[in-house]
């Protein structure tokens, strides 16, 4: 019943609940939400905090310093996590990495509602990295290379990177780039990073949506230099296509480096290629790594789809070869291969290598050929990777690798063998003595040495083991010796001489090897990355070493730069070796012991005594050392010492500074009789005496350097410091630095010097060199920040340059007693302030001129800079009374790096500079009396833009110039030049010359600033007349055009010879005898006239054009009025040559001339040329000759026939009819056979005109002017003997004569006319007077 009476009112007791309920619910949720919205703003208060202050960002590196538990240290000096930071010293170590970074700047800004990252530069100094390498995977085309956010990068900066992965390690530097992206489209602009293959450059765009357009273009160029190659380079690559399919079209070019490849790559796909075409030569490997050995290689491939495959089923076929035109030994920096050569045949399912060839010296062959097999899982298409490859090495000779190692004819097969999983590598050579032996197996995370094997009959080498290839690279190695004999492989080498200076040395000691029985058993253990660890077990026993006890064994432990307890001791011929302890932590102590006083034994080209005992504890930055060293008639290879003697006493206490007296510093060196490739000391003796905080030092020397005599003494005191932990530096005094050698150099009053790694502070002292004084009041430079104070007086160019030849052995470029004064006193930080300033005070510069030495007659010089603000004033003046006045002015804007003004490739220009010379006629003058100059010339430049990147402009203009040359009848006259310059354009606008009544003008442009400058200009000639000497006239026209072709200057041009005389003296000038010989001062000698003109000549044609010679293409028309006279002959030339040159190739020409009428002069008499054809077809100085010259309308017609070339004429005796060759030379000469006089008359004929001609008669009877002489029989009818016969051509048909009696008084003059072939008259008077009309008629 009371739950029926409850029952009405229980609605309304559960009315209101809900609403209390509904109110609590908001409530807890206004609580909960005000909770989390206070949460979230704590949360977004905090990371705002974090990122937005420097309190709260340095609370963020120290949570996460500590988070790591030792991993990360650094020094956080300032910045934002919003913002940018600077860190320095920053370390991060973990089992797989090192990292290194010595200091990080960044400014930078994120824009989340531009969905846009800014920064404004990011600046890294040295990064170093050491990083365990890891499984290699697949190269997989990504989905995509899109960002979230739009990116703008306005300047990257890493000053030197070293990366180091496993063994191996890469060096980068100077990395300067700049991009954006608007999240899709990528550009990326590399302005430079130094490679150990040289410096690099690159432009970038590239899509990040599938399949990934990329295009632009990188360049790589740089020099090599060392003693005997210095070398430029430049390869330049344009990128076009996608990811999917590349385009590569790069061109390569440099002193001898050219030639193009194009690649059409699918990097992403079983076939890497599509096509290659490939032609590179001149490729020199050292050129690009100084480690590599020089050669001289030609790479040329071809491979192109073969027919009928397609995108789906790409195959790829062609011969891919390589030859070297400087093949050589390893040990001469060379490589020991000829040529390679193989044909290769690339599909999805078979990538195939066949009639592989490899030359290696001395006729040592590796041949053969394989398959790889890549694998597919594509239905239908299943199969295992697998494939091999099979070798055969036939005669291979070791010493052609290496000239120490013994000759050999080693041969036999290399195979590999490529499965799942693995691949087997297995080498068996041999030869009569010696036996090569490797079996070996590559895994994808392991290689697993079999066995390697190296024998020589008994004498053996013998290592198994296994190395890990990801992780910390893992390895264990065992092996043995077994009677081991290095005279087996090696054999004695002499090593070339060294040079010294300006003379050579004599040669070191041959390296030879002594015959030995060793027998070694060793274990070897430890990882490679991230650095180096080994555990090192070795034995000898039973061993001798040149018929003397040999025996050792040892226990070395290194774990990266700390060398854990260790023991060694080693015994060989009586030289002795132990070491026993550890060194890297401040309680370790490692003992080491040298006794060898038998190094002679050893062989190698050792040999003396070298004795050292000496113990080495704490660590590599502070380590504690006591040695005791002696040695005695010391020798190895070219380096000889007498005597050497000291001892080093280095205490360092870890815990008190370097302040501490317990920091010991004590060292003595005492040495005698020095003798090396660029040394010659007596005496050397060095003491540093004292502690760290207060230490003297005495050095004193004695002897030549460079070939130069050295009598040095130099003193110092002072301290080491450390003004932060771990920077160390050294303050204190040079007391004394003297040279009584050559150049005698004096320090007049002590300098007080501070320096460290950062900073360098020197004070007031004066420096006295030779004749030169150095006043310096001050100088400092702390990171970055330069100020000095001083001045020099009496600055001797001229002794400067003497005092260089005499260590070099290279003459100065010019002959000067210029002498300069200069002094300064400036600062540049973060302001610049202050002046440097040079000026003539005597002197001049002399030039060689062809006549000797001329002055220029240089009355003032002076340059002065002044450093104010952000710029430099740039001031100067040089007058020069041969030359004429320059004037400098302007300004150098500086850049504000890191806070710190310096000139950099970005500073501004603004310099002006001005150029009169008013009289050429001076100039001229240096060049010496065969050359003259006159007119007027003046020059503006104004150099504007960056200095990385300067524009140029500015006017050239010449007035009245001309040109004589003397010797050769030069002349041009009347010339104007005016020449602008606009924005790196260099326009000629007019230059025009006259030559008599013609003209030579010139016009084009010229931009510079660029790799490959533009050039395009055209010479034109008009009637100009060159050449105007009575004897020698040359008057053409044409034109010529200068291009610069793919970085190439080209000369083509097409001239015709209006009118050209050239007269050739009928005797040339005196000339000495082949039997004299000059001898200079320098004990260098000449020869006479040992070369002939034709060997001259082909002395300058055939010498190959220099390497920078343009490429010139000539067309000369010889025209209708080109006349040659000379050397007997009188020429009408016509016809037409192409003349050619190119770089390190001799001059050609093609084309031929011919001679339209002329005579020439043979045996005293003037034959007419009939036929007369020059033709040239290879070199310009060796044409191929057809000559004929005849003498005719007589009964038998006579000449000369040459045939040939010039540098092998044949020439022979030619007639119509044919006759013999006496007949053939009476007839020519004389005009008729030697059938008119009788044998007596012709015997004494012809030994007197050998006698008479032999002696010069016939050259005296010419200067007079006659065209016969001759000593005989009369042929007017004389009765005498001895005749004297003189002749003289009036004209081909009429002749004058006159012969006179030696033995009498009787004389007769006549005179000849030749009506025709057969008839003539003859007209005589004197002893016989008379009229002849005379017919010929010859019966054969």
């Amino acid at each position: 019943m009371s739950d029926q009476q409850a029952s009405p009112s229980a609605p309304e007791q559960h009315a209101t609940p809900p609403k209390r309920r509904n109110k609590r619910v908001r409530k807890i949720a206004l609580w909960s939400g005000g909770t989390l919205a206070a949460a979230l703003l704590i949360v977004a208060g905090a990371g705002l905090y974090a990122v937005k202050t420097e309190s709260g960002t340095r609370l963020v590196w120290n949570g996460a310093v500590q988070a790591l538990g030792g991993k990360l240290s650094g020094q956080l000096l300032g910045g934002t996590i919003a913002d940018g930071l600077r860190l320095r010293d920053l370390h991060y170590q973990d089992e797989q990495r090192i990292l290194d970074i010595d200091r990080i700047d960044a400014s930078w800004q994120l824009a989340p509602l531009q969905r846009k990252f800014s920064v404004r530069y990011l600046r890294v100094g040295t990064v170093t990295l050491k990083q365990q390498p890891s499984p290699s995977e697949p190269s997989t085309m990504p989905a995509s290379l899109a960002i979230p956010l739009a990116l703008d990068i306005n300047e990257i900066a890493l000053d030197r990177l070293s990366f180091t992965q496993g063994a191996s390690t890469t060096e980068l530097s100077k990395l300067r780039l700049h991009g954006d992206s608007d999240g899709t489209q990528h550009t990326l602009v590399l302005d430079n990073l130094v490679t150990p293959f040289g410096d690099a450059a690159a432009l970038l765009h590239l899509n990040g949506r599938a399949p990934f357009a990329i295009s632009g273009g990188l360049e790589l160029s740089g020099e090599y230099k060392n003693a005997s190659l210095q070398e430029k380079y430049q390869l330049a690559a344009q990128l076009s296509g996608s990811l999917q399919d590349l385009g590569i079209a790069l061109k390569a070019s440099g002193d001898k480096l050219n030639g193009t490849a194009d690649v059409q790559a699918t990097p992403f796909t079983t076939v890497p290629l599509k096509s290659a075409k490939v032609d590179l030569q001149h490729i020199n490997p050292q050129a690009f790594s100084a480690g590599a050995p020089q050669a001289d290689l030609r790479v040329s491939a071809d491979l192109h789809p073969a027919p009928g495959a397609s995108s789906d089923d790409m195959r790829v076929t062609g011969k891919i070869a390589i030859d070297n035109a400087k093949p050589g030994s390893l040990d001469q920096q060379l490589l020991p291969l000829l040529s390679a050569s193989a044909d290769v045949d690339l599909d999805l399912q078979r990538q195939k290598i066949s009639s592989l060839q490899l030359r290696l010296p001395k006729n040592a062959r590796i041949e053969g050929g394989g398959e790889f097999r890549p694998g597919s899982d594509d239905a239908g298409k299943q199969q295992e990777m697998g494939g091999s490859f099979n070798f055969r090495i036939n005669g291979l000779d070791l010493n052609q690798i290496h000239r120490q190692l013994k000759p050999t004819q080693l041969g036999g097969p290399l195979e590999v063998t490529l499965a799942p999983g693995a691949q087997q590598i297995k080498l068996a050579l041999d030869d009569r003595e010696l036996k090569l032996r490797v079996d070996s197996t590559i895994r994808a995370e392991e290689v697993e040495l079999h066995q390697a094997q190296l024998a020589a009959g008994k004498s053996r080498v013998e290592a198994a083991g296994t190395l890990k290839t990801v992780g910390a690279m893992d390895y264990a190695v065992k092996g043995k010796l077994v009677d081991f004999d290095p005279t087996a492989w090696l054999h004695a080498v002499a090593p070339a001489p060294a040079t010294a200076g300006k003379k050579k040395t004599s040669a070191a000691a041959a390296s030879k090897p002594v015959q030995a029985k060793i027998n070694m058993d060793f274990n070897a253990s430890g990882a490679i990355s991230p650095e180096l660890k080994l555990k090192l077990a070795f034995g000898i026993h039973d061993s001798s070493y040149g018929d003397l006890p040999m025996s050792g064994q040892g226990d070395i432990n290194l774990a990266g730069m700390r060398l854990l307890p260790s023991k060694a001791n080693l015994l060989v011929a009586g030289n002795t070796l132990n070491l026993n302890g550890s060194f890297g932590t401040g309680k370790d102590a490692l003992a080491l012991k040298v006794d060898a006083p038998y190094l002679e034994r050893l062989g190698y080209g050792l040999s003396g005594l070298l004795r050292l005992d000496g113990q080495l504890s704490g660590t590599q930055q502070r380590p504690n050392l006591h040695a005791t060293y002696q040695a005695e008639k010391l020798a190895f290879g070219p380096h000889h010492l007498a005597r050497l003697s000291g001892e080093t006493d280095l205490r360092t206490d870890l815990a008190a500074g370097v302040a501490s007296p317990n920091n010991k510093l004590d060292l003595r060196v005492e040495g005698e009789g020095y003798r090396g490739p660029q040394a010659e000391l007596s005496t050397l003796d060095l003491n540093l005496n004292g502690t760290w905080g207060n230490h003297t030092l005495n050095l004193r020397s004695a002897g030549k350097v460079m070939d130069q005599t050295l009598d040095l003494d130099f003193a110092a005191h002072g301290k080491v410091t450390e003004k932060t932990r771990g920077k160390y530096g050294w303050a204190g005094s040079i007391d004394k630095l003297q040279n009584k050698g050559f150049p005698q150099v004096a320090l007049a009053s002590p300098l007080a010097l501070e320096a460290s790694a950062d900073a360098i502070e020197a004070g007031a002292t004066r420096l006295e060199i030779d004749r030169m004084a150095l006043d310096l009041k001050r100088l400092s430079w702390r990171q970055g920040r330069i100020a000095s104070a001083g001045q020099v007086r009496s600055l001797d160019l001229g002794r400067l340059l003497q005092i260089v030849q005499e260590f070099t052995g290279t003459p100065p470029p010019v002959k000067t007693d210029l002498v300069l004064d200069s002094d300064w006193d400036f600062s540049l930080a973060e302001t610049a302030s202050g002046y440097f300033q040079l000026a003539h005070k005597s002197g001049d510069v002399r030039v060689t001129a062809s006549n000797g030495e001329a002055t220029l007659g240089l009355s003032e010089l002076r340059l002065r800079a002044d450093l104010q603000g952000q710029q430099v004033r740039m001031d100067g003046r040089v007058n020069a009374s041969r030359i004429g006045t320059i004037d400098l002015g302007g300004t150098l804007g500086l850049q504000r790096i890191d806070s710190l003004l310096a000139l950099a490739d970005t500073s501004p220009l603004n310099l002006k500079a001005r150029l009169e010379v008013p009289e050429l006629k001076r100039v001229g003058d240096l060049i010496g009396p065969q050359v003259s100059l006159n007119g007027k010339l003046g020059a503006e430049f104004n150099a504007s833009g960056t200095l990385g990147q300067p524009k140029l402009s500015g006017a050239i203009n010449g007035d009245n110039l001309a040109v004589t040359q003397f010797d050769q009848g030069i002349q041009l006259k009347d010339g104007i030049v005016r020449i602008v310059m606009d924005n790196n354009v260099i326009d000629l606008r007019q230059i025009e010359f006259h030559g008599g009544k013609g003209t030579l003008r010139a016009e084009g442009k010229v931009q510079l600033g660029a790799a490959d400058p533009n050039l395009n200009a055209t010479v034109t000639a008009d009637r100009l007349e060159l050449f105007a000497s009575p004897d020698r006239q040359l008057m053409l026209s044409g034109q010529g055009k200068i291009a610069n072709v793919n970085e190439q200057l080209h000369i083509d041009g097409k001239f015709i010879v209006d009118k050209a005389l050239f007269d050739l003296p009928k005797s040339s000038a005196p000339k000495l005898g082949d039997d004299v010989v000059i001898v200079r001062r320098d004990g260098k000698t000449k020869a006479g006239a040992n070369a002939s003109s034709q060997q001259k000549l082909e002395a300058a044609t055939e010498k190959p054009a220099g390497k920078f010679a343009p490429v010139m293409n000539i067309a000369v028309d010889l025209g209708h009025d080109f006349r040659f006279r000379g050397t007997g002959a009188d020429l009408l030339l016509r016809g037409d040559m192409n003349v050619r040159s190119e770089p390190l190739s001799p001059l050609r020409a093609t084309g031929t001339i011919n001679v339209a009428e002329g005579t020439y002069e043979a045996f005293g008499t003037k034959l007419n040329i009939e036929r007369g054809i020059i033709n040239f077809q290879g070199p310009i100085s060796n044409p191929n000759i057809n000559i004929l010259a005849m003498r005719r309308n007589q009964d038998v017609e006579a000449g000369v026939s040459v045939t040939g070339t010039a540098n092998r004429p044949r020439v022979q005796l030619v007639s119509e009819p044919n006759v013999p060759d006496d007949e053939k030379l009476s007839w020519m000469m004389f005009g008729h056979g030697t059938d008119s006089s009788s044998i007596g008359q012709r015997s004494a004929s012809s030994q007197a005109l050998a006698l008479v001609g032999n002696l010069g008669g016939k050259r005296i009877a010419k200067d007079f002017g006659l065209d016969q002489f001759s000593i005989g029989a009369s042929e007017s009818g004389l009765t005498d003997d001895q005749v004297v016969n003189l002749g003289k051509e009036i004209t081909q048909k009429i002749t004058l004569g006159y012969e006179q009696s030696l033995q009498g008084a009787a004389s007769v003059a006549k005179a000849t006319w030749q009506l025709s072939r057969r008839w003539s008259v003859v007209v005589r008077a004197g002893t016989i007077t008379g009229l002849n009309v005379l017919f010929n008629l010859r019966y054969d």
